[in-house]
């Protein structure tokens, strides 16, 4: 008997793998074997894939549609479907992905499905242009697919409150069944090390550093980011973006840009969290933006963070944490109130000290506990899950 509120976690990819979905569905299962559950990974390998995406890609043109949105279509999900293990099905589902598992595929089984998601399809057209990249005819199947999922889940998580608004508002799913659980920090350690409270102001022997996390440089708001950096350096203080992920080639040649490469957290964990606690803010200007690990990554290091409040980042930019600002806020008005945040000591080292104690808190063991407390109220955890 699983004494947890799930028997198998699920997602479009190898949860086993470390490099699927950014790492996200791997962590939640690490922190429920860290629970003593048994919980399995869904294995769903992506490379038979290759020549079937193509053949239905080629199919909608001769339909008259444009390519795009395989991994929405029965073909795919059929075919998905077909790899995991039946026993799978049969138990208590907690997928990323709300189109796969179907709901009716477990359901049908005796299995238990519950979603955890970060957006909801009609927020992934219009916030995230997924309307741009597939045929209307495709996106229109796809929200009926998605609604007939929500519709059969026994419970259904949001990553914030943006995306449980969507479900309700959007996608129709009745308000009882769906709940928030922020997600965790993918920094699997035992323990933070801990970062100093009495670093001070920054000044010219130690510069304000400004960290920036991200492949989607330009989504993510880097060159922004720069210009912020560049008026909180024509006000005074010394200053300097420091960049891991994706950089264009002109700001990698930025005076006031320190770039360094992609960083590999599963070859070298501590060096990436060093990264993370040499920065005095961690930063976030997104035009578009569902949920952000990095941001949580951060915090989780006890770094306050600062950002737009869009879409999702309402939740993730905590208060006690974080400097929020508008989208549309001219980089003047950001780099005067960054300055005037580092400009104080004491104002400063309070910040640091509450961003500290939220970073306790952005962990997987946290978010599962919001799975367990739920389920168990709903009384959905019980009885022994067949094997």
């Amino acid at each position: 008997m699983n004494s947890g509120p799930f028997d198998s976690v699920a997602a479009v990819g190898d949860v086993s793998n470390v490099s699927t979905w950014s790492g996200t569905p791997y962590h939640l299962w690490q922190a429920a074997l860290g629970q003593g559950w048994q919980v399995e990974p869904w294995r769903l390998e992506l490379g038979p894939f290759h020549w079937s995406r193509r053949w239905w890609n080629l199919g909608a043109v001769l339909r008259g549609r444009r390519t795009g949105g395989f991994q929405y279509s029965e073909t795919f999900l059929d075919a998905a479907e077909a790899q995991i293990p039946e026993h799978l099905f049969a138990g208590r589902v907690l997928s990323f992905n709300q189109f796969f598992p179907r709901a009716e595929s477990v359901k049908r089984r005796g299995g238990k499905m519950y979603y955890y998601l970060d957006a909801t399809f009609p927020r992934l057209l219009d916030r995230y242009g997924l309307k741009d990249q597939m045929d209307a005819r495709t996106a229109a199947e796809a929200l009926v697919a998605e609604r007939e999922n929500l519709a059969l889940a026994d419970h259904i998580f949001a990553f914030q409150r943006w995306t449980a608004d969507s479900l309700v508002q959007e996608c129709g799913v009745d308000p009882a069944k769906v709940s928030v659980a922020l997600p965790g920090a993918n920094l699997q350690l035992h323990a933070m090390p801990a970062v100093d409270d009495d670093r001070g102001v920054p000044n010219r022997e130690r510069p304000l550093v400004l960290g920036f996390v991200g492949k989607d440089w330009e989504r993510k708001g880097l060159r922004f980011q720069v210009e912020v950096a560049r008026v909180i350096r024509d006000l005074g203080m010394p200053v300097a973006v420091r960049c891991a992920g994706g950089c264009p080639p002109d700001l990698q040649q930025n005076d006031l840009v320190e770039y360094v490469g992609f960083l590999n957290k599963c070859a070298d964990l501590p060096g990436f969290v060093r990264f993370l606690q040499g920065c005095d803010l961690g930063c976030l200007f997104s035009t578009a933006e569902a949920s952000s690990i990095a941001i949580l990554e951060f915090l989780r290091a006890g770094v306050p963070v600062a950002g737009f409040v869009v879409d999702g980042m309402g939740d993730l930019l905590m208060p006690d944490a974080a400097l929020r600002f508008r989208p549309g806020q001219s980089a003047k008005e950001i780099g005067r109130a960054i300055l005037d945040q580092f400009s104080n000591a004491a104002e400063l080292k309070k910040f640091r000290q509450r961003s500290r104690l939220v970073g306790e808190t952005v962990t997987w063991q946290h978010s599962i506990g919001i799975f367990e407390d739920r389920l168990a109220r709903d009384q959905i955890v019980g009885a022994p899950t067949p094997r």
